[in-house]
């Protein structure tokens, strides 16, 4: 049984189609065929022919009438005969979907992808002078009548003529590059993958029939047999396979891509990914011709912690979309542990003035300690760091009017992250107000609301995160 995918692609084919014959034909302003008069066009004279009232049955064609009556010959004439092939257009469509023309294939994940909207502008333009207008009628009473029809076989020539096309484009792609001992894996793969998407973005992908490297079946099934077969051959190592690093920091690794088939593998693309998430690349690499690879991997996306690691061949980097093919590849892949360990930061919370603030200390480390950051704050009292964050904050008091009244104060926080010498990063917070029974509690109260509003502020844990980058 034919899915709902199939008869919505049919439908699509027959809405596509129809539009570009009724484009093309309608450019051509053809009168209707035959010598007749405004009473009878195409008729002789003879009156209301009878294909209008007993719809014609012709095995060895497709068959579209149209007509339309609105008093003015001219725009009738041109009306009936965009129904027509609108008619003509939906009886094709009626065959494709009974004799399932287009084979539906589906991919990895159960999702038919042929695509109704790339029939070949190629095959229909060709169908557009095949289209011989058989009769045509016009009378002031029954108004303009358009008869028109495809020859079947001329139809079926035309489709095996385009696969033909399609099979020789795909073979003068792809062989001479399979029989060469000195191409690479990877220029065999790209090859295969641009043959892939000439199949594939026709309407005859499960149609061709063909020969590829001995094997006899359907011209898109062996080209995916053979990306399969290429991808078997190739092994990679990685070197260290478990690696510690800080947050940021480029890890040097040694990459090997090795194939049994005894040709060079070409320059291979290596993605560098958390294991669940296979399609978001933290980085990637490409090795020579060799399939060797030596230098620095960017994995500061990683996670603090001990993240188990997938070192994969990149596939969409020769054109392959794992997800559209119908045979499931296995992408050569390697293993790896990296540890992204937590750098130590000493804190140091003071007023404008140079004293510490010993009082607003917890506060502004319970920021980060709730927080999967690349640092934590280190204890007091344990070995010096080589970071240091500062928190200056700054306070500015309102005047009293009398001694009874509140003291009320704003407070900010300027944030900088130090690196030994080096300043990595600076912050300026808004401003908070906030007032108590002295100058002491007021100042804690607002210092106390600026911390908690930066605890909200993921801008700002962002680009403190971004700070820890040793590229």
């Amino acid at each position: 049984m034919r899915s709902l995918k199939s008869i919505i692609l049919a439908t699509a084919v027959f809405a596509l189609f129809a539009g570009i014959l009724l484009t093309g034909c309608m450019s051509t302003g053809e009168p209707a065929s035959g010598s007749g008069s405004k009473a009878a066009a195409s008729s002789g004279g003879k009156g209301k022919p009878d294909w209008i009232d007993n719809y014609p049955a012709d095995p060895a064609y497709f068959i579209g009438i149209g007509a339309t009556k609105t008093g003015d010959q001219a725009k009738d004439m041109e009306s009936a005969r965009a129904k027509a092939l609108a008619s003509l257009a939906a009886e094709i469509s009626v065959q494709i979907k009974s004799e399932q023309t287009f084979v539906g294939r589906e991919d990895t994940k159960g999702n038919n992808y042929e695509s109704a909207e790339s029939v070949i502008n190629q095959t229909v333009s060709q169908n557009l002078k095949e289209i011989e207008t058989a009769d045509s009628f016009y009378s002031d009473k029954d108004g303009y009548w358009m008869y028109l029809r495809l020859n079947k076989k001329k139809w079926a020539e035309l489709q095996a003529k385009e696969m033909a096309q399609i099979n020789q484009r795909v073979l003068q792609l792809v062989t001479p590059v399979l029989e060469n001992s000195s191409a690479g894996v990877a220029a065999k793969i790209t090859a295969l993958a641009k043959g892939w998407d000439l199949v594939a973005s026709s309407p005859y992908s499960g149609l061709i029939q063909s020969k590829l490297d001995g094997e006899a079946g359907s011209l898109i099934d062996l080209l995916e047999k053979q990306m399969g077969k290429q991808l078997s051959t190739l092994t990679v190592s990685i070197t260290p396979e478990s690696i510690d690093t800080d947050p940021g920091r480029p890890v040097p690794v040694k990459v090997s891509v090795k194939s049994s088939s005894g040709s060079a593998p070409g320059p291979i693309y290596i993605g560098f990914a958390l294991k669940d998430s296979k399609t978001a690349f933290a980085d990637q690499i490409v090795t020579d011709d060799n399939g060797n690879f030596q230098g620095d991997v960017k994995l500061s996306d990683l996670p603090v912690g001990k993240n188990p690691t997938l070192a994969r061949v990149n596939l969409k980097e020769f054109g392959v979309d794992e997800t559209q093919v119908k045979m499931k590849l296995i992408i050569p892949e390697k293993d790896i542990w990296v540890n992204v360990n937590q750098i130590n930061v000493d804190l140091v919370v003071k007023s404008s003035e140079g004293s510490e603030l010993p009082s607003l200390y917890d506060s502004v480390k319970a920021i980060f300690s709730k927080k999967n950051l690349p640092f934590r704050i280190a204890d007091r009292g344990g070995k010096k760091s080589r970071f240091t964050l500062t928190f200056t904050v700054y306070f500015t008091h309102f005047p009293k009017l009398n001694d009874a009244d509140l003291s009320m104060t704003k407070a900010k926080a300027v944030i900088s992250l130090m690196q030994d010498n080096d300043n990595l990063f600076s912050y300026e917070t808004p401003e908070n107000k906030d007032g108590g029974i002295n100058w002491d509690q007021a100042h804690d109260r607002a210092a106390i609301r600026v911390f908690k509003d930066l605890d909200k502020n993921t801008d700002f844990v962002d680009a403190i995160t971004r700070a820890f980058s040793f590229d």
